[in-house]
């Protein structure tokens, strides 16, 4: 299906219907993964049955760095189905934000060049990172150490096919799955890696990188200690590539190993002047100042449901301090995340008419 002017129009015409309708609340959730996202383990069916079952109003299919799950939508389907408003959630570079951070846009059109180059200068970061991932295993004393141990192959070319195998893309739970897959046919499970990873961190040189991720280490720990999670391949992802370490960031020490890159030649956040509005995706309570330089950028922030609620309000008052759109997501990757708390995803007839401004105002 092909996302274009009258598409968008369309969608936004249904969203000022739903204003004549005797409510005052609308359900909505504009933050959904499909198997398109490296993470994402539902179908495009899946995910659009999954909302239509629980009644919501209007959503939006986001996945990372795609938009190719709007390809098996039918625009025959349109009138039986929610309101579908066509998103997509980039990776981008932006250096005051901890080096990356995620941005969902939404009401774009398939034909902005632009965009289309987004998309495509992406793709070939992703794969520039793949290089670099396995530079730093190399330099990874705790994989290294099971690797040469149980006499384990892991090179660049075997991941690739594992997965042109998997019908795959490169992404962090994508290199967690591939050595993980090779680690545990050794026996080898989640939590053998993390004593590992302990041993190892005690005697990095750089106080700094070895505090910071002794502290994820703890949280690590402490979340997941009571939980089955040995033989789960998603777990080894904060372990290979915990957030924040870079090695980059610490020059003149040896290097960790962290799979973790925050700079590998992915767009610029700058880079999102083209067809429709961005929402900052997931904000980091602790990154929210970030915001006040970002408002020729980005429309609004999002709610996210996975977020703590403390962490939500102050999404919210930030929201109101700047007049930014609000936006709810569930962040949904799985048709096993089964919808809770759908008071959660309730807005207004206020915020679905400032939705549908910004809309209007975004289609090109």
């Amino acid at each position: 299906m092909e996302i274009n002017r009258n598409y968008n129009y369309r969608q936004i015409e249904r969203m000022k219907n739903l204003l004549c309708e005797n409510r005052n609340q609308y359900k909505i959730d504009l933050h959904i993964h499909t198997n398109y996202s490296a993470d994402g383990m539902q179908t495009v069916d899946e995910a659009i049955r999954d909302a239509k079952n629980q009644q919501f109003d209007i959503i939006s299919i986001a996945d990372h760095d795609s938009i190719n799950a709007y390809q098996e939508i039918s625009q025959n389907d349109m009138d039986t189905l929610p309101i579908i408003i066509p998103g997509i959630e980039f990776t981008v570079w932006y250096p005051e934000y901890e080096g990356r951070c995620h941005v969902l846009k939404y009401f774009y059109n398939t034909s902005d060049t632009k965009l289309q180059d987004c998309l495509e200068k992406n793709k070939n970061a992703f794969l520039k990172r793949i290089s670099i991932w396995f530079e730093r295993i190399e330099k990874n004393g705790c994989l290294q150490y099971f690797f040469k141990e149980f006499d384990i192959r892991c090179n660049e070319s075997d991941y690739i096919c594992f997965l042109d195998r998997t019908h795959q893309t490169p992404e962090y739970t994508t290199i967690a799955e591939y050595i993980f897959f090779l680690l545990n046919q050794k026996g080898i499970d989640v939590w053998m890696v993390y004593k590992k990873m302990r041993e190892c961190n005690a005697k990095d040189e750089c106080i700094e990188r070895k505090e910071k991720r002794e502290k994820l280490l703890n949280h690590f720990y402490y979340k997941y200690k009571n939980q089955d999670i040995a033989h789960n391949y998603r777990k080894l992802k904060p372990l290979i590539a915990p957030r924040g370490i870079d090695d980059a960031d610490y020059k003149g020490y040896l290097e960790s190993g962290s799979l973790s890159v925050n700079e590998y030649g992915q767009i610029s956040i700058l880079e999102l002047k083209n067809s429709g509005f961005n929402i900052l995706a997931h904000p980091d309570e602790n990154r929210l100042y970030c915001i006040d330089n970002l408002s020729d950028l980005i429309a609004g922030v999002e709610v996210n449901y996975r977020s703590e609620m403390l962490a939500n309000k102050r999404v919210y008052d930030k929201a109101l301090k700047n007049n930014l759109l609000l936006t709810k997501g569930s962040d949904k990757h799985s048709s096993d995340d089964s919808y809770s708390n759908m008071n959660f995803y309730n807005i207004s007839r206020k915020e679905l008419q400032r939705l549908i401004n910004f809309a209007e105002k975004a289609i090109i």
